[in-house]
């Protein structure tokens, strides 16, 4: 079953099709001395008591030496039609990424910081560490901790640093937010390098040929219909983890 996704005010529907309708490139045929991460991307539209999925395959190569992180959920999931009538289930595989963080950003925090927390900090100086820390995401702030660390922990670690310049109080409120970053996203974020790069993925845009009449409901556009497709590409940024930069 096709996955529709239609524009209030249009007469077409923009509709991807199951991953049989066209081909990517099979893990089989790649090299295995590159690690191969097989990305299912889910879409899910719900019509007010149905719901329709999807779910073209494309298969990645990572850097070598590296690896890109993937969380996966999974859901059970089935369609109920308007008579109340439910279809099988299904189980759903969603994956989706760690955070992205920019490396060389968190590395110059972490220099900044230790600069303001180095010799006497006046109240200025907490206070432009204290907006600073709480400005970057979760991830970039872990990213900060582990190369403050790296470069300065003989002069005090992160943690202690912080609650001495800051004080408890805002130290806490900054240290917290570390506990959002998943353990196996932190594990990640502990690599010696982190570089970021940008992949072009393939999707195949579809659309109607007939003209939607006015009262048309969901449901209707279910039918079997005469559509024409196009393959078309995405950029999509990601990180990519490793003990080597890659090339």
């Amino acid at each position: 079953v096709p996955f529709i996704k239609s524009t209030s005010g249009l007469s077409s529907h923009e509709v991807l099709k199951p991953r049989g309708a066209v081909r990517f490139p099979s893990p089989d045929h790649l090299s295995p001395s590159f690690p191969v991460i097989t990305i299912w991307f889910w879409a899910s539209c719900f019509l007010s008591l149905s719901l329709i999925l999807l779910c073209p395959l494309i298969s990645v190569r990572p850097l070598k030496n590296t690896q890109i992180s993937l969380f996966s959920h999974w859901f059970t999931l089935y369609a109920v039609d308007t008579r109340g009538r439910h279809s099988e289930l299904s189980t759903v595989t969603l994956r989706t990424a760690c955070p992205l963080v920019d490396d060389n950003k968190a590395e110059e925090i972490a220099d900044k910081i230790y600069n303001l927390y180095n010799g006497y900090t006046s109240g200025k100086e907490q206070q432009t560490a204290y907006n600073t820390l709480m400005e970057v995401s979760a991830s970039m702030l872990f990213r900060v901790q582990h190369h403050y660390n790296s470069h300065y922990e003989k002069f005090g670690d992160f943690v202690w640093r912080s609650e001495d310049e800051l004080g408890p109080r805002k130290a806490h409120l900054i240290l917290r937010r570390l506990e959002r970053v998943s353990s196996h996203c932190s594990s990640l974020l502990r690599s010696a390098y982190i570089q970021s790069r940008v992949d072009a993925v393939p999707y195949l845009f579809c659309r109607s040929e007939e003209v939607r009449p006015a009262g048309m409901v969901w449901y209707s556009v279910l039918k079997d219909t005469k559509v024409t497709c196009e393959e078309k590409m995405v950029s999509m940024a990601r990180n990519t983890y490793g003990e080597s930069k890659g090339r």
